[in-house]
């Protein structure tokens, strides 16, 4: 898939905010990059379906519309200034969801609403804006290794929400949180499994998500226990997991490198030959017949006597 230049997005969103055209018609003016807009444009629907009325203030949705598209301008002049040449750089998590978060912005009229999605959690309204805005970035990463970084935050902030929702005594809404957990913790081992990327850091993770998990059920109500109990048991058999594939990656019976030697062949064990044995062997090698043989003998002990 090609890199989406950032005027594609822009011109997508510029349509369908004032009405030229609708999301799948979009998709189809750009099939090249239908994948990646998809995600980014039904995140932002998402946002607009599930707002509320408790939200910005007024003063501030006035001025946000101003505020995004400064920004979608600086983003189009820095792609047009930028020199062809310039080496790719990796981004760091702190931007990844920028093309999201503009797409959920230009539509939805506010930027506030999407960042204040982080800190949402199950059960909240603005908790599918946070998911999908999740979904968006894995839609843009553009190597294992990131596709490995991003299930691993999600597994963490899964953690966290699942901390914050005991704290708040809101027991009943773990279970979502705990299966996004083990959801990303899959996602996470299966990419490690497939590609070798994220094992010690995943490790890691894993490990202090077990002790937290140890802790958050000492404190749970009754009814997030069995869910708690499971990711913890998820949480161990992933470390497991990660050790069986180290192993496999050094396995014993890999041929070692280099040149090998050859095993000689074992001697044959000399077997002594009764009388006259060797003499018939001899012969049959000379293609004498065995008679012959025995009248040469006979000749010979004869002419001795």
């Amino acid at each position: 898939m090609s890199k989406m230049e950032p005027d594609v997005l822009d011109r997508c969103l510029l349509r369908i905010q004032s009405g030229q055209a609708t999301l799948e018609e979009c998709l189809i003016d750009n099939p090249e990059h239908a994948q990646e807009l998809e995600a980014l444009l039904r995140v932002a629907a998402v946002t607009r379906a599930q707002l509320t009325p408790a939200g910005p203030s007024p003063a501030f949705r006035i001025n946000s519309p101003k505020r995004v598209m400064n920004l979608a301008r600086a983003r189009r002049k820095a792609s047009v200034m930028a020199p062809r040449s310039r080496p790719k750089i990796t981004r760091q998590p702190a931007f990844r969801l920028v093309g999201a978060l503009v797409a959920v912005a230009l539509l939805v009229g506010s930027v506030g609403v999407a960042y204040a999605s982080a800190d949402a959690l199950p059960g909240d309204n603005l908790y599918g804006i946070k998911r999908g805005l999740e979904r968006a970035a894995l839609v843009v990463s553009l190597s294992a290794e990131g596709d490995a970084e991003l299930w691993l935050e999600q597994a963490d902030r899964r953690i966290a929400e699942v901390e914050e929702l005991v704290r708040r005594g809101r027991g009943k809404d773990v279970g979502l949180a705990l299966a996004g957990y083990e959801n990303a913790v899959r996602e996470g081992l299966e990419i490690a499994s497939e590609q070798g990327v994220g094992l010690s850091d995943l490790g890691a993770a894993l490990s202090k998500h077990e002790q937290t998990l140890i802790e958050v059920l000492e404190k749970a109500p009754e009814q997030a226990a069995p869910a708690l109990s499971r990711a913890l048991e998820r949480s161990k058999s992933g470390r497991e997991e990660i050790k069986q594939i180290r192993k496999e990656g050094q396995h014993p019976s890999d041929p070692t490198p280099g040149p090998q030697k050859k095993t000689p062949k074992p001697k044959k064990e000399a077997t002594e030959l009764p009388p006259g044995q060797q003499k018939i062997d001899e012969a049959r090698e000379r293609g004498l017949p065995a008679g012959q043989l025995k009248k040469t003998e006979t000749a010979k002990s004869n002419g001795s006597d």
